[in-house]
């Protein structure tokens, strides 16, 4: 089954390795301009497995301007695997985020809350803890958590998952009725 391939990478007792490398141009211009959230094309390899092509941008709302309105360039991605070529994926996983962990020293809060989640019998995505490389220099340690996408949603919710509803929060939306 596909989704046992690609829970292989989601050990919870390594951390492994996620190297990007993309157009130099391309890296600037997310950099100069991350609140575009615009996709670039990267080959990505993920704990020594290489997806060619993939699709890679900035991510974030709160987390995104607090990066950019700082000296720092480490902001959190989303990498689409089938951004670019239809059917690319990466061991049946179709999206991958890499979160900064911004304003948590512990680097644990995220990780946490999903595991506490997982114990209670939720549906959470997969997540590990890695080393992030943007054309060949370390840009740290962040979360890589499974994409709430097809993948994760036809895993946890089977072929139907489309007659479900999924919910996703707007910019500066509140949990007001």
């Amino acid at each position: 089954e596909e989704k046992e391939s690609y829970q292989e990478l989601f050990q919870k007792d390594q951390v492994i390795d996620i190297l990007i490398e993309m157009d130099e141009t391309d890296l600037q211009d997310m950099r100069n301009y991350p609140q575009n959230e615009e996709y670039h094309a990267a080959d990505v390899t993920v704990d020594g497995i290489t997806v060619e092509n993939a699709g890679i941008r900035t991510k974030g709302n709160m987390t995104l301007n607090s990066v950019a309105n700082s000296d720092s360039e480490r902001y959190s991605y989303r990498i689409q695997f089938n951004k670019y070529v239809k059917g690319n994926k990466l061991l049946g996983l179709d999206e991958l985020c890499l979160n900064n962990g911004y304003s948590d020293a512990s680097y644990m809060r995220e990780y946490l809350h999903y595991e506490i989640l997982r114990s209670l019998g939720m549906n959470v995505p997969e997540t590990v803890f890695c080393r992030v490389y943007l054309n060949g220099e370390y840009a740290g340690l962040y979360l890589a958590v499974e994409g709430l996408d097809s993948t994760f949603l036809k895993d946890n919710f089977g072929e139907n998952y489309k007659d479900g509803n999924f919910y996703k929060m707007d910019e500066g939306a509140t949990l007001e009725y």
